[in-house]
């Protein structure tokens, strides 16, 4: 990832809590700029297939 020495620190958004693509967006911009190594989207996948067991 590219960095030699000092730790890698990321985050977890989490757009379920209520952010919209609109709120999600500038906050995973404003978190690259302000040096986080890794972003990771923890999204839930809606409209999934429903599985009968």
């Amino acid at each position: 990832m590219g960095v030699p020495s000092d730790p890698m620190i990321g985050t977890i958004v989490k757009p379920s809590v209520g952010l919209s693509a609109e709120q999600t967006a500038p906050l995973a911009i404003e978190l690259a700029q302000a040096g986080i190594d890794f972003i990771k989207d923890d999204e839930l996948q809606g409209n999934r297939p429903c599985v009968s067991v």
